[in-house]
């Protein structure tokens, strides 16, 4: 093997190294299809609001919903979350009106909000408040 074989050999082998593990880095667990539960939680009210949905008939409308489409970071605070519990693992969600962010690998993982899941999660909401009022303290 000449020199300039071994060197080229070489540098090929370190491309294909860092690519490998960029995409096991970036690699994120999008398959909504699995999900047994959804649970959510919203810190926007004096008390935390958290309800857990189980019907496998609206689990299915919801994960239909998630058309993922990645986007640029921004500077909002979510206090919505979402995560969906799958038979030996859990997607960790955490969202606002505009954004769908999935925390994986110790990083975000940034996508505008799929308009019909925000909409369909704001009606589980409502109806989620109106089932359990709260009662305020005095």
């Amino acid at each position: 093997m000449t020199r300039r074989t071994a060197i080229i050999l070489c540098l090929w082998t370190s491309v294909v190294a860092r690519q490998h593990a960029r995409a096991e880095e970036t690699s994120v667990d999008t398959d909504f299809a699995a999900v047994n539960e959804i649970v959510f939680q919203n810190a926007l009210h004096k008390n935390k609001i958290s309800f857990s949905v189980v019907d496998r008939k609206e689990i299915e409308r919801i994960t239909k919903a998630l058309v993922l489409v990645p986007k640029e970071p921004c500077e909002c605070e979510h206090v919505e979350t979402a995560i969906f519990k799958k038979a030996k693992s859990e997607i960790f969600v955490h969202f606002c009106s505009h954004c769908f962010d999935i925390r994986h690998g110790g990083r975000n993982h940034r996508y505008k909000m799929p308009k019909p899941f925000y909409g369909q999660y704001k009606r589980l909401l409502e109806t989620h408040k109106k089932d359990n009022p709260t009662r305020r303290s005095r």
